[in-house]
């Protein structure tokens, strides 16, 4: 498993921290307990806070924040790589099928049901993922 976490400068984009933003905002920025993401496994879909660079009007940098679905698949104690399952509104250049690597501070959402990643239709949803957007990722999860 990659264990690198994408950066600003080399992938246009990172997480937000969801402990530190609930450490901020406790009463209002909710994120799952400590013992409820040592549950996550390959198959479950979390939401993560990413943070995007895109050109503004003016051509200057501008910093969106979007927090997206990720469906896991690949967990290594508190890392996890997964595939984006969401298109962001802020950009074109990422898609949804992305493969990213984050760790258990940057999910602040465990959706109530999981995917099955050896499951045939994840499969064909992968397959179609990777044919309609060939570009997006040089891995596979």
């Amino acid at each position: 498993m990659n264990k690198t976490l994408p950066t600003l400068e080399k992938d246009g984009f990172y997480f937000d921290n969801g402990v530190e933003l609930n450490k901020e905002a406790p009463k209002t920025f909710w994120i799952p307990s400590d013992e409820a993401k040592a549950l996550i496994k390959p198959g479950d879909i979390v939401k993560v806070p990413f943070m995007i660079r895109t050109a503004g009007a003016d051509g200057k940098d501008e910093l969106n924040g979007e927090r997206m679905w990720v469906i896991v698949t690949e967990r290594d104690e508190d890392w996890f790589s997964g595939i984006l399952d969401n298109q962001p509104t802020c950009t074109d250049e990422m898609k949804p099928g992305l493969v990213v690597h984050f760790k258990a501070e940057h999910v602040i959402n465990i959706a109530d049901s999981g995917v099955d990643i050896h499951d045939a239709k994840f499969k064909e949803y992968k397959r179609v993922i990777e044919k309609t957007f060939p570009n997006n990722s040089s891995e596979t999860p």
